[in-house]
């Protein structure tokens, strides 16, 4: 008998999403279908740092890729556009913003979907210690080992420059590489508490969301050096290490790195 497939029909609603244990801003965006980063782009409490995910909080999810805008005063679509590198077409011809043209009044507080519409990566700035290097201390091998046992739960992304590494409340973390402690301690941008090892040939490591923190600036650290314990600092939603490799500052994929 011949049958009728029916095609499925792209959402064309904003949705509200309400966070449950264990997710990540990268498996919320793969449930909808859409870009991390658009998640990010449309709660401001996430657009710095992926890992502010508390469970019960409500999340817009855009029924396409792009940026969630709030109109300010002075706001025009030419210039909105412009700022987030789309033609004011894609802005004017989507059918949710319900605008009449490319000169059309916007008001200032309400909202904006802009289809394709992208902000910069900033990555964020912890002020380090920059004093002299400590005496005795401990040179990279330029190779690294994994910092904690456990699983890959949010992997390396545009706006994720990093490694989320799911393991278990209080498991040891240990120094990837042999340096020096340039950074031990509580941290506001979203890190939580925070360890950060200079290894003296251009690489840092960044050990985020620790429960504890067991070496101070200034110290040398071996290679497979305990220096602090998994926790979820910092308003993830799971004991997990958030781990960063820099190179001059340059965020590298670690899973290029580690042995």
């Amino acid at each position: 008998m011949p049958f009728t497939i029916i095609p499925d029909r792209p959402r064309t609603d904003i949705l509200t999403y309400e966070v449950q244990a264990g997710d990540t801003v990268f498996g919320i965006a793969e449930k909808f279908g859409i870009k991390p980063e658009t998640i990010m782009w449309s709660n401001p409490v996430l657009e710095q740092n992926p890992d502010l995910l508390r469970i019960g909080d409500k999340l817009v999810i855009l029924p396409v890729d792009g940026v969630y805008h709030k109109i300010k005063k002075g706001d025009t679509i030419a210039k909105i556009a412009k700022k987030y590198k789309v033609k004011p077409e894609a802005i004017v011809d989507f059918e949710w913003n319900k605008l009449d043209g490319p000169d059309a009044t916007l008001t200032p507080g309400e909202h904006l979907i802009i289809p394709g519409g992208e902000k910069p990566y900033v990555a964020r700035t912890v002020s380090v210690y920059r004093g002299p290097i400590p005496k005795g201390a401990k040179r990279g091998t330029g190779n690294f080992v994994w910092p904690v046992s456990g699983y890959i739960t949010q992997g390396f992304w545009n706006n994720h420059r990093a490694i989320d590494i799911g393991s278990w409340l209080g498991n040891p973390v240990v120094a990837s590489d042999s340096g020096y402690v340039v950074y031990a301690g509580w941290d506001r941008t979203g890190y939580g508490n925070l360890v950060i090892i200079d290894h003296g040939n251009g690489y840092r490591t960044y050990y985020a969301h620790l429960s504890a923190i067991y070496v101070r600036i200034g110290d040398s650290v071996g290679q497979g050096q305990q220096i602090g314990a998994v926790g979820s600092t910092g308003r993830s939603t799971g004991p997990h290490l958030h781990f960063e490799i820099r190179y001059r500052n340059v965020q590298r994929n670690p899973l290029g790195f580690l042995r």
